[in-house]
């Protein structure tokens, strides 16, 4: 979507709501243009905006070593506008193919508007259950993004061992998965170190926790990292 001159420069003043959207599932979703660039938003959270969406931003631009991933199979899980595409896309523009697995058919419709078009890789949409999902996925993926909420909360499911299991199972050798878990207050910060902890470090020993943002980033292997760590 062409966005006016004059909108341009005044979201860099005040934030603007271009589209507003109820949703059976995330309640209200609203759109802002936002400096520039289109913003998702639920009551309680952003969703999206496109490569401000500083938890993955600034793993893929500063922290994560892009050529630890051997292919360009991407998949998403959790969609929002579509800020992992726009991101990856501008680092290696056309590189990547990408499956991004939504469950909110509000949400890919405003991609669809806000998003998709400033993605030139190829992305295949499935309007979907990520859990189901992962329970028939067949496919191998070289890096797959878990962001997936319901407003601030993310599904009880997506923090399950079975879930993270069918995870591992899709990924190719030598595959990441990153997983977007919250850390803006100090409840949210123990319940993502406990997830952590006592889930996805069963499932993937050599795990490392990256605090980005306002976000505790989970990487299913420490050595993706330019500088390995653990957290």
């Amino acid at each position: 979507m062409n966005i006016p001159s004059w909108r341009h420069v005044l979201s860099y003043l005040v934030d603007l709501q271009v589209d507003y959207r109820p949703s059976d599932i995330n309640g209200d979703l609203v759109v802002f243009l936002s400096r520039g660039k289109y913003q998702l938003c639920t009551a309680n959270a952003i969703y999206s905006f496109e490569d401000r969406y500083d938890n993955f931003a600034n793993l893929f631009r500063a922290l994560i070593n892009l050529e630890y991933i051997n292919g360009n199979k991407v998949l998403i899980l959790g969609l929002g506008l579509g800020s992992v595409p726009v991101t990856l896309d501008k680092l290696k523009p056309g590189l990547w193919e990408f499956t991004a697995v939504e469950i909110d058919e509000t949400v890919c419709e405003l991609a669809s508007i806000y998003g998709y078009p400033k993605i030139i890789s190829p992305i295949d949409t499935h309007i979907t259950d990520a859990a189901i999902f992962m329970e028939t996925c067949t496919q191998h993926y070289d890096l797959i993004c878990l962001d997936v909420f319901v407003d601030d909360v993310i599904p009880d499911v997506c923090t399950q061992v079975d879930f993270l299991q069918n995870i591992r199972s899709c990924l190719a050798p030598n595959g990441l998965l990153i997983a977007n878990t919250l850390a803006f207050s100090e409840e949210h910060r123990a319940k993502s170190r406990n997830f952590y902890d006592n889930q996805f470090l069963e499932v993937f020993p050599n795990a490392v926790l990256v605090p980005t943002h306002l976000n505790f980033m989970l990487l299913s292997e420490k050595n993706a990292l330019l500088h390995p760590t653990s957290t």
